[in-house]
């Protein structure tokens, strides 16, 4: 069984785990699937229509146990179960760019690539985007031909059955293709090093996304990782609509997402920003779910992470905001840090440091000094220091005046360094799931002059 605490009051909730025993018998039914994988693209995506119209026929509900067990509030919920319906379109383009390839023909021989699926994806979901992030996994491996196993978070798992539920009236005239399985570690250590999975797509925290990547290269299984993020903003210039910009990239979903601005980087003569920043976010709505007001912020998810927040001393640094424990569960108010130098460690909840420079050179600098690499915002009026910033800047994400935060469907996501192994997920996850096949074909062997036999 699995004990969590719910972000939104505190209260105890138990669920049960799928046994060790019981995961490996969903490991043996899946890989005896042959049948999903030669079926034509054409007759696969019908089935994924199938789903996406369940989720469409049920986003009201699905938004209500969304919130209920992660905190999020309603609007917010409701905009990643949007970003899951429309996936399967992204999808469909992403595999007519990445998955096909040119073919020629040389005298009677036909040369050509063919993409084929990799077998069994294994699938280890996250608590702050249960639905959208595995969604952006699992459509791409079943369109592809590969069947998925998915473990999601265990703050996620009444999100995840309702998920469930919505796959099995989708395949419920075939054998299914995709399976859950419920647990905590345990049950995902199980899955990375099962021999019969072929891949692992992992999204959660650094420490446990390289413990993975170790062990797929022992098993020589390929990985794609999506992990943490110590996200600058840079400003460089003072911009209209600049105060609602930060609050969006360092606050969204109380700071819990990887993309999240964690380092905000000011230029020096742009520090009379920092207090009118602060007084607007003291004014930010935080409430659990359901709630009476319209909410920006729900709860913090790990209890850890709320004390974190609420009781770590920073040296050398000062408190410009302090946070505070306004209820049961996560409920808590941002904490904001001047720090006197870069402060490299992800706090995955709703804390940021400002960092003063003189120069973009020097937010440059200290944006690459950090060990993660996944987003970056410059705030300028300048083109040419974007184009400077761009070039010099090392992260997987880099945006020019707009948020660290949100993603397109029909872009690439991911991070270098400790943030993910260079290998983007969104529009490239479909990389992925195949392996291109180069095939030399003739309908009967031609004759072959080989020097020193046919002389």
């Amino acid at each position: 069984m699995i004990k969590i605490k719910n972000p939104n009051n505190g209260k105890i909730i138990t669920h049960k785990s799928t046994s060790l025993s019981e995961t490996r018998k969903k490991i043996a039914h899946l890989k005896s699937n042959t049948t999903w994988a030669k079926l034509s693209i054409k007759k696969r995506t019908p089935y994924l229509y199938k789903f996406k119209k369940q989720l469409e026929k049920n986003k009201e509900k699905l938004q209500h146990i969304l919130s209920l067990e992660t905190g999020k509030p309603a609007w917010e919920s409701a905009t990643e179960i949007i970003s899951a319906i429309n996936k399967l379109e992204s999808t469909l383009t992403a595999y007519q760019y990445r998955c096909n390839y040119p073919s020629r023909m040389m005298g009677n021989k036909k040369i050509q690539t063919i993409s084929k699926p990799l077998g069994l994806i294994g699938i280890i979901g996250p608590f702050n985007f249960p639905i959208h992030i595995p969604n952006g996994q699992i459509i791409p491996a079943l369109l592809t031909g590969n069947t998925a196993i998915l473990k999601c978070s265990e703050y996620a798992i009444r999100t995840t059955r309702e998920i469930e539920s919505y796959w099995k009236q989708a395949f419920n005239d075939i054998d299914s293709p995709i399976d859950f399985v419920y647990g905590n570690e345990t049950i995902g250590k199980a899955l990375v090093k099962h021999k019969d999975i072929n891949a692992i797509f992992f999204t959660g925290s650094s420490a446990v996304g390289t413990t993975i990547e170790k062990e797929c290269m022992t098993q020589r299984k390929p990985c794609a990782l999506e992990m943490g993020g110590n996200n600058a903003i840079i400003i460089e210039d003072r911009l209209p609509n600049i105060m609602e910009h930060l609050t969006m990239s360092a606050f969204i979903t109380a700071g819990q997402r990887c993309t999240c601005a964690r380092r905000i980087i000011i230029n020096k003569k742009h520090a009379s920003i920092i207090p009118k920043w602060i007084e607007q976010i003291k004014k930010l709505t935080i409430s659990p779910y359901p709630s009476s007001i319209d909410s920006f912020m729900g709860p913090v998810v790990l209890e850890n992470v709320k004390e974190t927040i609420l009781r770590k001393k920073i040296q050398p640094s000062e408190t410009l905001l302090c946070a505070k424990d306004i209820g049961p569960g996560g409920l808590i108010t941002p904490r904001i840090e001047l720090a006197n130098n870069s402060n490299d460690e992800e706090i995955f909840g709703p804390m940021v440091f400002i960092e003063l420079v003189d120069s973009i050179d020097a937010a440059i600098d200290r944006v690459n000094q950090s060990q993660y690499g996944l987003s970056t915002s410059i705030y300028t009026s300048s083109k040419k220091k974007f184009t400077h910033a761009f070039q010099c800047i090392n992260t997987g994400i880099i945006n020019w005046n707009t948020p660290t935060t949100g993603a397109s469907g029909l872009a690439p996501f991911g991070g270098t360094k400790l943030s993910g192994n260079h290998k983007p997920g969104g529009f490239n996850m479909i990389d992925h799931c195949i392996i291109p096949t180069a095939s030399n074909e003739l309908s009967k062997p031609n004759k072959l002059i080989l020097p020193g036999i046919n002389a």
